[in-house]
């Protein structure tokens, strides 16, 4: 009688143990997430959702192949501070995750925030790029936002910035969300279907919109996050072809009349606020301005109009109108 082999700990892909369908272990692996929490995006939750995550990929070879792509699918807080030396923090971070070669191409999406010596100098700026082709399969950066220690000299610009990015091209990334002073690195995406301006300033936008016109031939979709009017004019002229546009904000009457320059649109969403009294239009008016706006549009897929009722100065959003339209 031969002698049983020793188990190795580990969990066996055999015949006899068929593998649960990813979409399912997915599934199962939600329900270990504390459910006080109530979007993914709040900070507690991701870490909690990160350890879980790193958990299960080193519990077995089944689980490792389901989690840890979806462990590094997402880099959030990349470069955040914890308290220790940026500049030394920005350089370990990037050596790191550069030379964990069998990890680069799970990475799907950056988002970061670039302050204080990140970035401060060329030399930082070109191993962040060099960081960021690493990622063959990357389809969203996100620089939510930007607050660096520029070098001595430079008359408050990102030249040295605009100089590292212009020699390279990520034709990976089809979604950006920029600061508006970064607008002159569009150059290097020119296969961006969406852009986010999320800055609440009179002119955050402008630069950003200018350079959408000249080096994105293949967007589709305007996210716009602030509350400018004349932003408004800018994207309707600037971008009369995307087929989908989301603003966070109210709109006012006159703004309708800007946006029938788009006539491809099949998505319009935006918000309508309750306790405005008459300077903003009703609800009503809001829907039968935005039928009005897609009834324009010369695509032929179907249409989706979506308004966000808020309230308050924390903009607690009351009820949603979904229309769908032929």
């Amino acid at each position: 009688m031969e002698p049983t082999p020793k188990s190795s700990g580990l969990l066996e892909v055999t015949h006899e143990h068929p593998q649960l369908p990813p979409e399912l272990m997915l599934e199962i692996a939600s329900f270990l997430l504390d459910p006080s929490y109530a979007y993914f995006e709040q900070r507690e939750e991701r870490k909690m959702q990160l350890e879980i995550y790193g958990a299960l990929s080193h519990s077995c070879r089944i689980f490792r192949a389901v989690f840890l792509p979806h462990l590094w699918n997402w880099l959030d807080d990349f470069f955040a501070d914890s308290g220790d030396d940026l500049s030394l923090r920005l350089d370990v971070r990037m050596r790191e995750i550069t030379q964990a070669e069998y990890l680069l191409n799970h990475v799907n999406v950056i988002s970061l925030s670039l302050h204080g010596p990140a970035l401060s100098n060329p030399d930082r700026a070109a191993a962040f790029i060099a960081c960021l082709r690493a990622f063959s399969n990357l389809e969203t950066l996100e620089i939510v936002s930007l607050a660096i220690d520029r070098p001595p000299n430079t008359q408050n610009s990102f030249e040295y910035i605009y100089n590292a990015f212009r020699p390279h091209v990520f034709l990976s990334v089809a979604r950006l969300v920029l600061p508006d002073a970064l607008a002159p690195i569009l150059s290097s995406f020119p296969r961006v279907r969406s852009i986010l301006c999320g800055e609440d300033r009179p002119t955050a936008g402008f630069r950003l919109i200018r350079a959408v016109k000249n080096y994105c031939p293949h967007l589709e979709e305007v996210v716009y996050g602030g509350s400018s009017r004349v932003m408004i004019g800018w994207i309707s002229v600037a971008t009369p072809n995307i087929q989908r546009l989301i603003l966070r904000n109210t709109l006012f009457e006159e703004d309708f009349v800007f946006m029938r320059t788009m006539t491809n649109l099949t998505y319009l969403e935006f918000a309508h606020r309750e306790d405005a009294g008459q300077m903003f239009p009703s609800l009503a008016d809001c829907e039968k301005q935005g039928r009005a706006l897609l009834g324009i549009s010369r695509n032929p897929a179907p249409k989706r109009l979506r308004i966000r009722t808020l309230k308050g100065r924390t903009d607690t959003v009351l009820r949603e109108l979904m229309v769908d339209l032929p």
